[in-house]
């Protein structure tokens, strides 16, 4: 699965601009007064003016063998959200590692670089060594009933990478991943511990050459297909 394009509610479009924009140097392609649509590698990062909006956490693939680097230039930038000491979270059972910050609408970005990830042949990093998208966070009451919601709109079905329905369960593959959550019964985020609320949200998705709009309605705790 690749992520193509994310679709987020914001409260603070004119900070998470200046913040993309400016802090991280990430490209802009296009604004207007309700929406800013930035390019994240290969795939593009929208956020849409929102009276109400609750945290997301997502993630960024970024070269595995520019983890250390990645940790330098992010920390000239903000502040490093962790777990222990180390700025450098370790999956190894992922075989990945990741950094953690918030932007300015209190989401939770992870960069995260995995060995099964290519990198994009970039020698230092910056944002321009940003792969792609990598991950959605979907909590939810069910994980079962998001999963079969997603297998509704996808051909061939969407594989789950990790985990089981009871707690966490990651969808797709290495490259573009759901990661979905009982938040009954893990109710936070890693590594903050923030409390990890539903959300609707919009994503395209390819799956195995097939391109899919979906959205994600929190009320339902289900996706449909736009």
């Amino acid at each position: 699965m690749k992520i193509r394009k994310l679709y987020l509610n914001s409260t603070h479009l004119v900070e998470q601009l200046h913040f993309y924009q400016k802090t991280l140097g990430i490209p802009l392609l296009r604004r207007n007064e309700d929406t800013i649509s930035l390019q994240v590698g290969s795939s593009e990062l929208v956020f849409q003016k929102s009276e109400e909006s609750k945290p997301y956490h997502f993630a960024f693939n970024i070269p595995f063998e520019l983890i250390e680097e990645a940790v330098g230039w992010l920390k000239k930038r903000v502040t490093i959200l962790k777990e222990g000491i180390s700025d450098i979270q370790d999956f190894s059972a992922w075989k990945a590692k990741a950094i953690y910050f918030y932007d300015k609408d209190k989401n939770i970005v992870e960069l995260i670089g995995r060995e099964e990830v290519l990198g994009n042949g970039n020698e230092n990093f910056d944002a321009s060594s940003i792969i792609s998208i990598s991950e959605i966070g979907v909590p939810s009451k069910d994980i079962e009933k998001v999963y079969q919601s997603i297998l509704r709109s996808t051909s061939p079905s969407m594989p789950i990478y990790d985990g089981s329905f009871q707690r966490f369960c990651a969808v797709g593959n290495p490259e573009g991943l759901f990661i979905c959550i009982n938040n009954d019964k893990k109710g936070t985020w890693f590594p903050t511990e923030d409390v990890a609320l539903s959300s609707s949200f919009k994503i395209d998705i390819e799956n195995e050459g097939e391109e899919i709009r979906l959205q994600f309605k929190e009320e339902e705790g289900i996706f449909e297909e736009e």
